[in-house]
């Protein structure tokens, strides 16, 4: 599953979704909430584009979350592999440890 919401101005960019053969432009703009199921939907952005009269790109900030296993089809907990993201974690300066055991999503 997949949250993405656009936090900007910008041409081009667009989300792209595919799925049964079809590909849909999605011009998302900004303070939507697009969600869609990544594992079973093909995605992807088309290029960003200069604006036509000052030729510059303009900004934009994208918030994406997404999940590596379906949130609709499985009952999600904390196992063996969240314990062992601690050392993961630990080499990007955060702190992740034994409090991780026995929690469940």
């Amino acid at each position: 599953m997949v949250a993405m919401t656009n936090l900007g101005q910008s041409r081009g960019a667009d989300l792209i979704v595919g799925t049964l053969g079809l590909q849909i432009k999605c011009q998302y703009k900004p303070g939507d909430l697009v969600l869609f199921n990544s594992h079973l939907v093909a995605h992807g952005i088309t290029p960003f584009l200069a604006d036509k009269k000052t030729g510059v790109y303009g900004k934009r900030t994208a918030l994406v979350l997404f999940s590596h296993k379906s949130a609709v089809f499985h009952k999600p907990t904390i196992a063996a592999p969240a314990r062992n993201l601690g050392s993961e974690f630990q080499r990007y300066g955060a702190n992740v440890g034994s409090d991780l055991e026995g929690m469940a999503l």
